[in-house]
């Protein structure tokens, strides 16, 4: 899995999580997690640890637009 799955999995942008785990973000970077983690010489657990940190935090300050009102009067069913 790569810092673009992941990034398109929890939507959240591929800065974000390049910034998380210490990565200058390239175009077209495919390279798997445990790839990136041996080139910094740490666990794939912790940088999906970084990643989740980053997702949780950016989630927590863009939280989701509304979604559509709903149809029986606002409540649900």
């Amino acid at each position: 899995m790569s810092v673009g799955y992941v990034s398109h999995s929890y939507r959240v942008p591929p800065p974000v999580l390049y910034q998380a785990i210490g990565v200058e973000p390239t175009p077209r970077d495919r390279r798997p997690l445990r790839k990136i983690a041996a080139q910094q010489n740490r666990s794939v657990d912790t940088l999906i640890s970084e990643l989740q940190v980053a997702i949780i935090e950016f989630r927590r300050s863009h939280p989701p637009p509304p979604g559509p009102p709903l149809p029986n009067g606002g409540t649900p069913p």
